[in-house]
């Protein structure tokens, strides 16, 4: 991969902020949070949502796939997006945050999507970078859905309209529109592609997860985000799910900016919480037990 196509941004936050984790030893370590963006989307975009969790004290790392890797997954291959969430977190031992506690946001399918590939490297216990106990939680934005042709078709429409001409786009569209059916109707039934929603379905990992969503996007549907949250649930998995209601695709934030930020920080909050009383309970003087707690009370009030 060179260096042009490894393009990330990371923020420290300020002395004194907080909350961060008590680690077993005394050490305070704080959290990470990889901000993984949409398909199209700007670091200016990921950089609003720094805001928030810089404020808690924590260590902020922002990316975006290439377009092409996000549209074209699975013609193009799965390696470009697996060494990327590699050297990702080859960062953490590079700058000597590896023992940290890690949350997840991503937005869109195009942030599941590299999500997915984090998940499977922090879960594998022959991968240099298994750290599935550091793992918090990971927060949903605007997914993940399952791959429909039209909403499909509006994300492509979408990432084209300020960098490429109409007459341009309109072929884009329609090559999709071929890629897509073929996609849905052939290379996924045949097994040639495994399906991104049915991976995060059913992926190993069980650490509690927030989906922020909305019944007016028009991108990915309300249906599929509840139905992956309520089978997670199942699962054993502690899940969450906000519903805005109104706010369009990836715009929760920036319709409902003071409630979005609550949510984000009440779970961060929460998951360390859980993780380090979990990690305390390992020690071995330690007598206590854990009750099992749902995501705090003052989140939401919808949710399982």
């Amino acid at each position: 991969m060179s260096a042009e196509d490894f393009d990330y941004n990371i923020t420290f936050p300020d002395a004194g902020a907080s909350p961060s984790e008590l680690d077993t030893d005394g050490r305070t370590n704080e959290p990470i949070v990889f901000l993984l963006g949409w398909a199209g989307c700007h670091d200016r975009h990921l950089a609003k949502y720094t805001g928030i969790y810089h404020q808690q004290g924590c260590i902020t790392i922002r990316y975006t796939a290439r377009p092409q890797d996000i549209f074209l997954w699975g013609i193009l291959g799965t390696s470009q997006l697996s060494n990327t969430a590699h050297k990702l977190l080859d960062l953490l031992f590079d700058i000597g945050v590896n023992d940290h506690p890690i949350l997840f946001h991503s937005f869109s399918n195009g942030g599941a999507l590299l999500y997915r590939y984090f998940a499977e490297a922090v879960n594998n216990t022959d991968c240099a970078h298994f750290a599935a106990e550091r793992v918090i939680g990971a927060v949903f934005d605007s997914g993940p859905g399952e791959r429909h042709i039209a909403g499909s078709l509006r994300a492509l429409n979408t990432t084209l309209q300020s960098s490429v001409v109409s007459p341009l786009r309109y072929v884009l569209l329609f090559l999709f529109f071929f890629f897509t059916v073929a996609m849905k109707f052939l290379i996924l039934p045949l097994g040639f592609c495994d399906s991104l929603y049915s991976k995060l379905l059913h992926q190993h990992c069980r650490w509690p997860e927030l989906y922020l969503y909305s019944r007016a996007d028009t991108i990915v549907q309300y249906k599929d985000v509840e139905h992956i949250m309520a089978a997670r649930n199942q699962f054993g998995v502690i899940t969450q799910a906000v519903d805005f209601g109104t706010s369009e695709h990836v715009q929760h934030y920036r319709r409902f900016p003071q409630r979005y930020q609550v949510i984000c920080c009440s779970f961060l909050k929460h998951c360390l919480l859980q993780n380090h009383l979990h990690r305390v309970c390992l020690r071995p003087d330690c007598t206590a037990t854990i009750r099992p707690r749902g995501i705090g009370d003052n989140l939401e009030n919808k949710g399982h």
